[in-house]
């Protein structure tokens, strides 16, 4: 059973690290904005020809809507679903109004 798990999970581990498809580079973009080396040297590569809705100027916007008070329920409904993953863990808890 167990190694049955540990070989699905490092399955999915890889096929999720080759993907490229939108969902992928979406998430590329916004680790891009928060400061991830790696997840930027990614993008440039398989995604820097691919239109992204969270470019590096939406998480900007959203984090400057988010120093200025706004909830997560108001950053979702102007930017979309995945807005809160622009910003890491510090600027939430640091500016986001509860």
């Amino acid at each position: 059973m167990k190694k049955s798990y540990l070989i699905f999970t490092l399955l999915a581990l890889l096929s999720a690290c080759n993907s490229n498809d939108d969902r992928d580079c979406e998430s590329l973009s916004m680790r891009t904005f928060r400061g991830f080396p790696r997840d930027a040297h990614k993008f440039q590569k398989h995604c820097k020809d691919k239109p992204v809705y969270y470019t590096q100027e939406l998480c900007k916007k959203a984090l400057r809507k988010l120093i200025l008070s706004s909830s997560e329920k108001e950053l979702k409904k102007e930017f979309g679903e995945r807005v809160m993953e622009c910003f890491n863990q510090s600027d939430i808890e640091k500016f986001l109004k509860k």
